[in-house]
């Protein structure tokens, strides 16, 4: 596990596990997990070393979440009891990246201020009151088949909205929440493409809608898909280029898009602020009220299938 290069056997994810707080039966998730942040396209490196406060964010899907009891309704991401499980995963993913990846604050973690999500970010999706398929359906697996998905976030806004009762009502408060010029403007994807160390893989930045229960209902209620939200959000989620560059030379900052130059003609014209309508990735999740949530994430969004073994 980068940075440090621990080598993150059974064993030590277990050790990690019982100082988190976790039951045994929760162990095959947590490897889940470290199977999805070692993959080389998580960018394990980047996420864990950043002066930003970037966290690893657990999403659970399939019968293993009722199973083990992983809220993913009311207060999925808060305190208390009915967040037992929530919590010691989360929670033992971040010592993984400590006592095994050596991310140590101040040592490797280069964090300016930190973030209390760095703690534990561990849930699952209300696939009950999901309109449409699960997250890992979409990803193309059986609806009975558990899965982990990890994903790296770096901030989050509450998507308020108890008034509109339209899907476009409803997305352009999202639009308002994900172009927060001081989180969006990185323009990271016109800097050009990060790339698989391995394959070569293109890679795209991503960003996460928790949608909660009564928006996802309100859209699918008038016929939109989730590839009809990922479109509205691309073609309305946009600012000015010369905001999107956030002050740094056009020269630099196109360096490796020699396609894009002419963008340095045309400071006002508003572009999206990811690179395409699949960068931004969509689950339910959460109680009753209109209340979603938006997360500024990074890389992509790994996937894998939690195995439990029985004897």
């Amino acid at each position: 596990l980068e940075p440090g290069f621990g080598v993150a056997t059974v064993e030590k994810i277990a050790i990690n596990c019982v100082m988190a707080g976790c039951l045994p039966e929760h162990l095959p998730v947590l490897i889940a997990a470290v199977e999805a942040v070692s993959a080389p396209k998580f960018f394990l490196r980047i996420a864990a070393m950043s002066t930003g406060p970037h966290a690893p964010l657990i999403l659970v899907n399939g019968p293993i979440a009722k199973e083990l009891g992983i809220n993913s309704g009311r207060c999925a991401l808060g305190p208390g009891s009915q967040n037992h499980a929530n919590v010691v995963i989360g929670r033992a993913l971040r010592l993984i990246y400590m006592n095994i990846g050596q991310a140590y604050p101040g040592v490797m973690d280069l964090d300016t201020i930190g973030s209390a999500n760095k703690f534990s970010l561990c849930l699952a999706e209300n696939e009950a009151a999901n309109p449409w398929s699960p997250f890992h359906v979409e990803r193309g697996y059986d609806r009975q088949t558990s899965t982990a998905t990890v994903m790296t976030v770096y901030a989050q806004s509450d998507v308020f909205d108890f008034f509109n009762t339209t899907a476009e009502g409803i997305l352009n408060t999202v639009v308002s929440a994900a172009t927060n010029a001081a989180i969006a403007s990185t323009g990271r994807w016109l800097e050009g493409s990060w790339a698989d160390p391995k394959t070569k893989v293109k890679i795209l930045d991503r960003n996460l809608l928790l949608l909660c229960p009564e928006h996802a209902a309100i859209i699918a209620k008038h016929g939109w898909s989730k590839a009809d939200i990922r479109n509205y959000l691309y073609h309305h989620a946009r600012l000015p280029f010369r905001v999107l560059r956030a002050n740094r030379e056009p020269s630099t900052l196109l360096a490796g898009r020699p396609d894009l130059q002419w963008l340095t003609q045309h400071p006002e014209l508003e572009l999206p602020l990811v690179e395409l309508p699949e960068c931004y990735e969509i689950a339910v999740v959460g109680g009753a009220a209109g209340r979603s949530m938006y997360f500024y994430g990074a890389h992509e969004a790994i996937t894998k299938p939690i195995e439990t073994r029985h004897p």
